[in-house]
Formats: structure tokens, C-alpha cells, sequence
């Protein structure tokens, strides 16, 4: 479980960075931002952090660790962060939402409400790709803002 969580800009580099480092387990980690911050607008505000899949099959799926959740969570309180969502990766898939994902998102009901789902996966050419679900209806959100 990390301890010391490193926070590092809410950008498509960082995200695909990461996604292909840990290839081919999903990698996984929060979206943070100033509490009122809104996505799009504040996008500049947005922060990341990369958390330990815990799945018991994570090169299929992507589970946090409620205790990491929350040591990340803690500390990010410190700076003035709260969470408004995760990332995750696709290593052999799509930058779209997956059935389970689509699942999840049911799941979490209004638990949620203006969270983000940002997943990193394969564009039709193959190419690494961050795209960036707003909660309410899991539509992709345009990259703006996202090329860092």
C-alpha cells in the first residue's frame, strides 16, 4: 500500500505513460482536484495518483484497495484535494467504457454524481488514447485540456 502517494498532473501523457508501464495489468489510480473545482473548466486544477490493482485477475479488471483508497484520499486532504473519480487502463482494449465498467457506474448510483471515469486504452488505429467519461452519462468528453 503506498504511504507517501505522489500526485502528478491529470494529463493524457502521464495516464498513458503509466498505462503502458504496467502492461498488461490495468493500472489504476484517483482523480483529484480542489473541492469545487468543474470539469472541464478547471482542468489545469486536476491531479492524479497511481494506486496497486488489487484484483484478483488485473490483467482483466482493476479493483483500489479501500485502505490505499483512503491513505491516498488523507493525504490529499493535506494539500487541499478531494476525489472526483479514477482512471484506469484497457491494455488490449478500448478507450471506451467496458460492460463492467458500464456495471460499476450503476452500481455507485448517486454516490457519485459528478465523478470521472478516465480510461486509458487502444484508439481503431492502435494508438494509445485518454478519454475522459463525465459520471452522469458516461459520454466521452472531448480531449480538451488533456494534451499535456
Amino acid at each position: 500500500m503506498s504511504r507517501d502517494p505522489t500526485f502528478f498532473p491529470f494529463v493524457e501523457f502521464e495516464l498513458v505513460s503509466r498505462s503502458i508501464a504496467a502492461s498488461p495489468i490495468e493500472a489504476c489510480g484517483l482523480v483529484l482536484a480542489p473541492p469545487c473545482a468543474v470539469w472541464p473548466d478547471d482542468a489545469s486544477t486536476y491531479r492524479a495518483s497511481q494506486t496497486r490493482n488489487a484484483s484478483p485477475s488485473p490483467m482483466r479488471a482493476f479493483w483500489i484497495d479501500p485502505l490505499e483508497w483512503i491513505a491516498q484520499e488523507d493525504a490529499a486532504q493535506t494539500i487541499g484535494l478531494a476525489v472526483h473519480g479514477f482512471w484506469h487502463s484497457h491494455p488490449r482494449g478500448s478507450f471506451r467504457p467496458s460492460i463492467a465498467d458500464l456495471q460499476m457506474r450503476e452500481r455507485l448510483g448517486d454516490g457519485a454524481p459528478d465523478w470521472l471515469f478516465a480510461i486509458v486504452g487502444r484508439d481503431d488505429c492502435g494508438a494509445w488514447q485518454l478519454a475522459v467519461h463525465e459520471n452522469e452519462n458516461l459520454r466521452r468528453h472531448g480531449r480538451r485540456a488533456l494534451l499535456g
